[in-house]
């Protein structure tokens, strides 16, 4: 008896909706993240670094999710280190631009880019935690 020719089919099936639950999930974490940022405007600074701290992990997980998927991208290329100078406030800037570009060119589907621009979302809010009052 042949194999059901709907096999192969169900099997990428499968592997696209791996993929689209990778997204799923990418896309959850950084609109977490953005929500905790746009919410840090408050007058207390503490809540603001409970905030960032919140904002820094749930990008380092959506890192982590894509590095799990894809381990051959463990060399790729990093981002630029943010400058020892900048302000607090220009690498929040900086990490919700990185968030705003992620969503804007949909690059949840090119690995790479994704990766990179968490990355560097990533790098800025860590510099901005390191840089709590």
């Amino acid at each position: 008896m042949a194999p059901s020719p709907s096999l192969p089919s169900s099997s990428s099936s499968s592997a696209a909706e791996r993929d689209e639950e990778e997204k799923g999930k990418i896309r959850s974490l950084v609109e977490q993240a953005r929500t905790l940022l746009e919410s840090s405007n408050s007058d207390n600074d503490n809540d603001d670094d409970e905030l960032l701290w919140q904002a820094y992990v749930a990008i380092e997980r959506a890192i982590l999710a894509v590095k799990l998927r894809h381990p051959e991208l463990e060399g790729e290329k990093l981002p630029p280190a943010s400058k020892r100078t900048a302000k607090r406030e220009d690498l929040i800037a900086a990490a919700k631009a990185a968030m705003l570009q992620l969503t804007a060119v949909d690059a949840y589907g090119k690995t790479e880019e994704t990766l990179y621009l968490l990355r560097t979302c990533r790098d800025a809010l860590k510099a901005a935690v390191a840089r709590s009052s």
